[in-house]
């Protein structure tokens, strides 16, 4: 039938309007915390590999770096991404999603090729991703070794949606968890969107030996369905595994993909196909009724991602414990069907962060591929200076001066100690930094640092704050301290501290030379 130029607009708009609204195309574990039944599972999943976590690894990603790859309130993080409603449309293999066959009615032989492809595609579209990250993480350490500060710094959330299509690049780090995010997307979805780990609900029948009974999903073929052996699309048979899947690996092994073989036997693992639209889409369906358009149907005659998915329940991130796992995810239910495929997933994610650290030492060299590792899944890869205060982060961090700023203080540690100083801790009450206090400074040398008043935002006072450097093995610490305030003096000064507290008596002396003016230079001076 052909409709009126007006009704065929309409049903279009329906159809349209009701595929926008999804919040995801694949279902796949929660990206976003309180929508649509979601409780950002993804984002607990990966913060295994957070400092904190019971089932960690090291090493770990600290607090600010772990937010960018796992995601957190506002942010879907790198490993969300894959769910933005710009993405969510026409890639199954991102979520690992369309690998359903089983041997028998009412799939052919010739849908096992189709399956076999739909998870060959997920495990290329794996790979790729990793490969991506690999390559962005060599601006993360130049080829002296040294961490490319800009290039690793978070202090500012990535923007993945515009990396993804190439308007935004952002800096090294960011591009890494673009990559690596979406792999461990992909390869913590197949345990909830497979067979992998589950059981079948043992109340129903896997097998129906005869046509099925009316209400059954294949209801509508019972009077053609043949007396033989015929597959329970609603309740396929799990695999019950644990270990982690060995073709969601890189790289990946060779011949651990499912084979053609495998799928006609029905020893492969399957995935769903997706149909996480399906509710919205009846919606539609009713006002294509009135148009007289007949329903759209996601997946008919094939196991459903809404057959087979485990994607929705709290999960405490720390110990990887679950509770409450959705109604509308019927197979999670099922026995601790939920909690085997988050167990599962945070396994797979840590195995996944174990083969990425590899590659990078097998492609950088072991040095300079632990010392990627180490910006990685650093806050501040380029100190030793544990940072804090409300400068942490200088706007350009920490590469130079501006000579914007209308306070500066240029400072200079005058070593004499016969002792080699290691920058501890670097606090900046105001301002931010230009560049931060040295990791060491040798015995003989002099170190440098540099922090201006915030140019950049406006607002402010002057830069404020303080650096404690250790002395060598001896426990003692040179503490030094500048204020180089909008209004008033300033007050440069510095001592000797053991365990963080000032203290008289030892063998080394501090003393400041100079350090007044809008551009204050002092110099600490530490002897023996």
């Amino acid at each position: 039938m052909r409709f009126p130029r007006r009704r065929r607009t309409l049903t279009a708009l329906a159809t349209t309007t009701a595929v926008l609204a999804l919040p995801s195309a694949a279902g796949a574990f929660g990206t976003i915390d309180g929508f649509m039944g979601q409780h950002a599972e993804h984002e607990k999943i990966t913060r295994v590999l957070a400092c904190g976590a019971a089932d960690g690894v090291t090493p770990c990603f600290q607090p600010l770096s772990i937010d960018q790859l796992a995601g957190k309130k506002g942010i879907l993080g790198g490993v969300g991404i894959p769910d933005n409603p710009a993405e969510i449309l026409d890639h199954p293999e991102a979520h690992c999603d369309d690998g359903d066959y089983l041997p028998g009615d009412p799939y052919k032989p010739e849908d096992a090729g189709r399956a076999r492809g739909a998870i060959a595609a997920c495990v290329e579209h794996f790979n790729r991703r990793i490969e991506e990250a690999l390559t962005a993480a060599a601006a993360l350490v130049d080829a002296n070794g040294a961490v490319v500060a800009k290039e690793a710094n978070m202090a500012f959330d990535c923007d993945f949606a515009l990396t993804a299509v190439g308007l935004f690049a952002g800096n090294a780090k960011c591009r890494v968890f673009n990559g690596l995010g979406r792999a461990l997307h992909t390869a913590e979805d197949f345990w909830s969107h497979s067979n992998w780990a589950d059981q079948a609900d043992p109340g129903r029948p896997v097998v129906f030996a005869a046509p099925p009974a009316a209400g059954d999903d294949l209801a509508d073929d019972a009077e053609t369905a043949p007396a033989v052996r015929a597959f329970n699309i609603a309740n396929p048979a799990g695999l019950q595994r644990t270990e982690v899947v060995p073709f969601l690996r890189y790289p990946v092994p060779s011949g651990l993909v499912p084979s053609l073989e495998e799928e006609l036997a029905g020893t492969a693992p399957i995935s769903g196909c997706d149909d996480s639209p399906q509710n919205i889409l009846d919606w539609a369906n009713k006002v294509r009724k009135v148009f007289g358009a007949s329903a759209i149907k996601l997946c008919p005659d094939r196991v459903g991602h809404s057959h087979l998915n485990k994607d929705k329940g709290l999960i405490d991130w720390r110990t990887g414990q679950t509770s409450s796992p959705e109604e509308g995810s019927p197979r999670a239910l099922v026995a601790d069907n939920f909690q085997r495929a988050v167990t599962g997933a945070r396994g797979q994610a840590r195995a996944v962060w174990a083969d990425f650290q590899t590659a990078l030492k097998a492609r950088y060299g072991v040095d300079r591929g632990e010392r990627i590792v180490a910006a990685l899944t650093s806050d501040t890869p380029w100190t030793t200076c544990a940072q804090s205060g409300s400068g942490k982060f200088a706007l350009s961090a920490p590469n130079g001066g501006d000579s914007r700023a209308i306070r500066s203080v240029d400072a200079t540690v005058d070593n004499r100690t016969g002792e080699t100083l290691t920058c501890d801790a670097a606090v900046l009450s105001s301002g931010e930094w230009a560049s931060l206090p040295p990791n060491t400074v040798a015995s003989g040398a002099q170190g440098r640092f540099r922090v201006e008043s915030q140019v950049v935002g406006g607002g402010g006072g002057g830069p404020e704050g303080s650096a404690v450097l250790a002395i060598g093995q001896s426990g003692y610490g040179v503490k030094v301290n500048w204020d180089n305030p909008i209004v008033g003096s300033n007050r440069m000064s510095c001592q000797i501290v053991r365990d963080g507290a000032p203290i008289g008596g030892s063998p080394y002396r501090c003393a400041v030379q100079g350090g007044s003016g809008n551009s204050s230079r002092p110099t600490y001076l530490v002897t023996r």
